[in-house]
């Protein structure tokens, strides 16, 4: 029922089930999965913690209720719930995780550094703490460490979308691009949808002079975000880069629809207006034209 998404015959029949058994912890945990899944987070909190008191060694109730109060943004019990999850020997590579992520949220880089290597010492192949590492080293440009670490995950996972999006965001940063099309090209086998894979593609395709298959890329992206002007303007600049004056005016004016206020799509539909399909003065333009674009390397890496 859980898993089929009939989460309130779920909640009613788990309720009915304390109802007749409210001594067992069991209940009232998986009470509170059900309701952490529906968003009840203050009711979950209450049923995590009524099955800790009658099994004070609960650990699976323990890490269950630091990420119901961590949802609900009390970092601090959070953390002290993940302690004592640590303490009863539940599996201790997602609990440091969970752990590291919430010291993350509170700010603490250091201590979700520290977390983070202990999840994978604990756990070596457990591919979230991995990439949790590994993003965290990426973040504070420790490129060698991230490699490691993103390396070290795809071992584990070889064929997860998330271990090959993040390997290949690991080799753009240190400009190895080859490498991060060719494992783009790999999510996209599996995920041909995957719109972070997606974006990141056209980005190096269009920054490294693989115009043309960026125009594919960024068409895919359209029609899985028709109502984006950013991909609408970034498909301009990809067009009038190849001449395609006519079709680059299109989506630019397309762009200045969805989103009157966006003035560098204006500047760009009014540059793409002034261009002839004789005229070069357009070529001249191009390089401050892409560097203005929307889209930055940043923002596809850390997205």
């Amino acid at each position: 029922q859980h898993q089929s998404g009939q989460h309130r015959q779920a909640i009613e029949s788990i309720s009915h089930a304390v109802q007749l058994d409210p001594d067992d912890p069991s209940f009232h945990n998986t009470l509170g999965e059900i309701l952490r899944t529906t968003d009840q987070l203050k009711q979950a909190i209450s049923a995590y913690k009524a099955a800790i008191k009658l099994s004070p060694k609960y650990g699976l109730a323990y890490n269950n209720l630091g990420l119901a109060l961590a949802s609900n943004n009390d970092f601090d019990a959070a953390i002290i719930a993940f302690e004592e999850a640590l303490t009863t020997g539940y599996k201790p590579g997602e609990v440091w995780n969970n752990l590291g992520v919430t010291h993350g949220a509170k700010g603490d880089q250091e201590n979700a550094l520290t977390c983070f290597k202990q999840a994978v010492k604990t756990a070596p192949k457990f591919s979230l703490a991995l990439f949790n590492l590994s993003k965290l080293y990426l973040e504070n440009g420790a490129y060698a460490k991230a490699q490691k670490f993103s390396d070290q995950m795809l071992r584990a996972t070889p064929d997860e979308p998330l271990a090959l999006l993040h390997a290949a965001t690991v080799a753009a940063r240190q400009d190895k691009i080859d490498k991060a099309l060719m494992l783009l090209q790999k999510v996209l086998t599996k995920e041909p949808a995957n719109i972070q894979a997606l974006d990141l593609l056209q980005y190096l395709q269009r920054t490294n002079g693989y115009i043309k298959d960026s125009i594919v890329s960024l068409k895919r992206l359209i029609e899985l975000e028709p109502n984006s002007p950013i991909r609408q303007n970034d498909l301009g600049v990809s067009l009038l880069t190849v001449g395609q004056i006519t079709q680059a005016e299109a989506c630019f004016k397309e762009a200045c629809r969805l989103d009157p206020n966006m003035g560098l799509a204006f500047e760009n539909w009014a540059r793409a207006r002034k261009f002839s399909a004789d005229d070069t003065e357009w070529i001249q333009n191009l390089q401050d034209i892409c560097h203005r674009s929307t889209s930055n390397l940043d923002m596809k890496l850390n997205s």
